[in-house]
């Protein structure tokens, strides 16, 4: 699953075989999930499982006979559908640093984000949750920035809020710092906050320190 050629293959298996097949791959898959999603091919396989089994959990509720014909036809109830999403879920949120520090595990997060916004309510809430908890150990990260960087380009105000009181305790850190001196970069130009009171907060804190710093100078620049 984590050559090109077979990813592809294996996508257009679980969106064009039968039931039987995709519960096969989604077993299989599940064991090696944390693996997949670190790989730059495999994780589209784990994204297109997940959206599968959501896409068919609709179905469930809404009673669609030709589902539940098919579920009869391999044996499984309808709870292994919903099964398949929570547990992929579960796992996920498990190994969520892991995952959200590795070069292509922080890509799959930002989809899986989108993937479930408007579809699961409390899988996003957990996602979220997971990113409130670990923000301080993200913002310097080189792999894990990209994630806040995300939910700020998203507008997520709560988010944003919580963000700007964070950097507002050690700003000259931040801003200095290599990699979250581009957070600070990408919050001054959100339009989610009043980028004038921000700046000058930035400003007034140690301005020699940030002038002086090769980081820090660009935040100025703003």
């Amino acid at each position: 699953m984590i050559n090109n050629y077979c990813t592809k293959v294996v996508q257009l298996l679980i969106f064009q075989s039968n039931l039987l097949v995709k519960l096969q791959i989604s077993e299989t898959a599940y064991q090696n999930v944390t693996a997949l999603i670190k790989n730059n091919n495999g994780f589209y396989v784990v994204l297109s499982i997940i959206k599968i089994f959501i896409d068919l959990s609709k179905k469930l509720n809404v009673k669609d006979l030709s589902l539940i014909n098919e579920l009869m036809k391999c044996n499984r109830l309808p709870k292994d559908i919903t099964r398949e999403k929570n547990r992929f879920h579960k796992k996920i949120i498990k190994n969520f640093q892991e995952i959200s520090m590795d070069k292509y595990g922080c890509c799959f997060i930002q989809k899986y984000y989108k993937l479930v916004e408007n579809s699961i309510e409390s899988f996003r809430f957990n996602i979220m949750e997971q990113i409130f908890q670990n923000t301080t150990l993200f913002i310097k990260h080189k792999y894990a920035h990209f994630i806040i960087q995300f939910l700020i380009m998203e507008n997520n105000k709560k988010y944003i809020d919580f963000l700007i009181e964070l950097v507002s305790y050690s700003c000259i850190e931040y801003c200095c710092d290599e990699i979250s001196s581009r957070i600070i970069e990408k919050l001054i130009s959100s339009n989610e906050i009043d980028c004038d009171k921000f700046v000058i907060s930035i400003l007034n804190s140690k301005f020699q320190i940030l002038f002086l710093n090769k980081n820090g100078n660009k935040s100025k620049q703003f």
